[in-house]
This record gives structure tokens, sequence and C-alpha cells, in this order.
């Protein structure tokens, strides 16, 4: 009976304990945070700026491909408000400038930035930038340039010590500087053009330049270019063919036959 009822405690501990685990709430883990990027909307956050930026990206392309870069160059017909028409070999031209388009002026190798209210008509520019649909230059750079000057004549003084010479033609004499930047060029008969120097320049040479005028001395110029032309340049070593001169053949005296009859020497008795 004791064993019975052992039985029976027993089965009733065991049926309340299971009734007890059935009807408690399962406890779930508790989540670790997060960070919020990789949370469903920050994720969609990031992946919406990046389409935003591939989009600018891709537009920006788009337009320098649609840009062509260019130049053009000529003399100024008419100037406006960031605008200028240019006259060119080829027709007009037109451009558009803006606060971050930069001027400049070139006075041979020398660059200098210019403001822009000193271009005037008849003036020589040229500007870099890109052209657009319509064909008009959006300026980037615009560069003024000294119109050049075209002498020719003859040298009639040449001064060492400070690199100039004089040319001399029907309008007068004219100071030139030989600068740096000048280049210069000789006709050598047997060569044709060949390239020279201050050196080789020759009083009485006849010489052809483009040249920029002095901005501050009238009658003087700086050479972009001179070609002169000399009547005798020297040979190379070795170079000279001596011409044949006229053989003079010696001069023979002819014999005569005849001998002189020599002395009969006198028999003397």
């Amino acid at each position: 009976m004791i064993f019975a009822f052992k039985k029976i405690f027993i089965t009733g501990i065991i049926v309340i304990a299971s009734l007890i685990v059935t009807s408690s709430p399962m406890l779930a883990a508790t989540p670790t945070p997060v960070p919020d990027e990789a949370t469903p909307s920050g994720l969609l956050d990031k992946l919406k700026k990046i389409e935003v930026l591939k989009d600018k990206i891709a537009t920006k392309v788009a337009e320098l491909r649609k840009s062509e870069k260019g130049a053009v160059g000529g003399k100024i017909k008419t100037l406006s408000d960031k605008s200028i028409t240019l006259t060119t070999r080829i027709g007009e031209k037109s451009l558009t400038y803006s606060d971050d388009t930069t001027f400049f002026t070139l006075d041979g190798a020398t660059r200098n930035q210019l403001d822009v209210r000193k271009l005037k008509v008849d003036d020589t520019i040229s500007a870099i930038g890109y052209f657009e649909d319509s064909g008009t230059l959006i300026a980037k750079y615009v560069y003024s340039q000294t119109p050049l000057l075209f002498l020719s004549g003859k040298i009639s003084n040449i001064e060492k010590s400070n690199y100039t010479v004089t040319i001399k033609d029907a309008q007068g004499e004219t100071l030139a500087d030989i600068e740096t930047y000048s280049q210069m060029f000789l006709i050598d008969p047997m060569k044709g053009l060949v390239k020279g120097g201050f050196s080789k320049l020759a009083v009485g040479s006849s010489i052809h330049a483009l040249a920029t005028p002095n901005s501050k001395e009238v009658n003087r110029v700086s050479i972009r270019r001179l070609i002169t032309l000399v009547s005798i340049l020297p040979q190379e070593t070795g170079s000279l063919v001596s011409s044949p001169s006229a053989t003079v053949s010696p001069k023979i005296t002819p014999k005569s036959n005849t001998s002189t009859p020599s002395a009969i020497p006198t028999k003397k008795p």
C-alpha cells in the first residue's frame, strides 16, 4: 500500500510539473541593438544617396561629352556685356565669357593678366573654351595679342652689346631688339633655309622680319621671326672645290737638225 501511495504521489508531481511548464510563456532572448544603417530604412536611405550621386555623375559626363573643346581667334567686331563677336578668316564667330573667364595680354613671351574693360573694337584676341551646340564658344581663357608688323629692308647697323639691329627701308630706320624668343634664319645658296643666329647677321644684308611694336618707344620693335639674305655665306671646311685653271704647257725650243760645225784645228807645219 505504501508503494502504491508513493507511485501515486510521484505521478501527481510529474503531472503538476508538466502543467506548469506548458502553461508558462516562453522567454525569448533579448535582441542585440543594431546600428541604424543596418536597418532596412537606413540601408534604403544610403541606396537613394548613391543613386542621386550616380545621376549627377552621369549628367556631368553627358554635359562634357556634348561640349567640344575649341578655340577661336580674330579681330573684335562688337563688344557687349559677357559677349564678343569676332571677325575671323572663315567668317564671324561669337563667344561668351563669365566672371570665371581669365583674360591675358601677350607681349612676346610674357603673359600678364588683363582687365576685360581694356579690350576694344579691332583688337586681336584668341579664346580657348568649349563650344555650345549653337556654335558659340564659352570662353575659359582669352588672350589679347599685339598685331605683328612686317619689316623689309637692309641692316644698316648692328649693336652687339645690347643685341639690336637697325633696319632701314623706304620709310626710314627702325631699331629692332633681338629677344631670347626671336627665331632667325638664313638663306644658304647650297642648303636653302637654315637656322641662324645673331652672330650671322651682317651690315648690308637684306632682311625680312615679323615684329611686335614697343609700347614705350616709337620706331622700336621686338623681333619675333626674321630671315636674312646674304650674298656670301661661310663654307664648311673642305667643301670648297677649286676651279680648274688653264694648263700652261712648257715652251719647247725646237732643236736644229743642222749641227754646228766644230772648229777644225789648224795643223801647224
